[in-house]
């Protein structure tokens, strides 16, 4: 391929994929929607999903 600049194996090569984290995957067991932050809570309406995902109560 002409015009494009040699490949550089430290800056060029794929970076690994963001896979689903804790959470990310789960609805919100007050509103339904899927859509929780890194903090487990809901972006749509606020709720605290934290031991609906982990199994136990925040603190222990």
């Amino acid at each position: 391929m002409q015009g494009l600049p040699p490949f550089n194996q430290r800056s060029d090569a794929p970076r690994p994929r963001d896979e689903p984290g804790l959470g990310d995957d789960v609805p919100c067991v007050k509103c339904g929607a899927v859509a929780l932050d890194t903090g487990l809570e809901c972006t749509e309406c606020g709720h605290d999903n934290y031991e609906a995902v982990t199994g136990k109560p925040f603190g222990v």
